[in-house]
């Protein structure tokens, strides 16, 4: 089994009103398998969260994706400019994605949406 290095708790998106904010407020952009917002914040970092809800599988499974999406977005955080709020609601069927495949998805998407704010 792979080593995984996790995302930095200073990079996390933790309070409700902080997802709400990006979710209610923040631009919006789909791939096939994760609905993502990106809001600005008023910090010098970029911060991630995660939506993973039963509708992916069981604690397990989506303990295991938020584990990968957490592992993405710290190699992310190198190419993303910082002041950012960026949070992924993983739809049905993502939990089947490798960490290469979500990779693909998350990176182009994020960096489009950064582009437009």
């Amino acid at each position: 089994m792979e080593e995984v290095i996790m995302l930095a708790k200073l990079n996390r998106v933790h309070t409700p009103r902080d997802f709400q904010r990006a979710m209610r407020k923040g631009r919006k952009a789909g791939s096939k398998n994760f609905v993502i917002y990106v809001t600005r914040n008023e910090l010098e970092v970029t911060r991630f969260g995660y939506v993973v809800s039963k509708i992916v599988g069981n604690s397990v499974v989506r303990h295991t994706l938020s584990r990968k999406l957490r592992e993405v977005s710290r190699e992310a955080l190198v190419t993303l400019p910082t002041g950012f709020d960026v949070v992924v609601r993983a739809l049905a069927g993502s939990e089947l994605l490798t960490s290469e495949e979500i990779r693909k998805q998350l990176a182009p998407t994020v960096e489009r949406i950064i582009k437009k704010l």
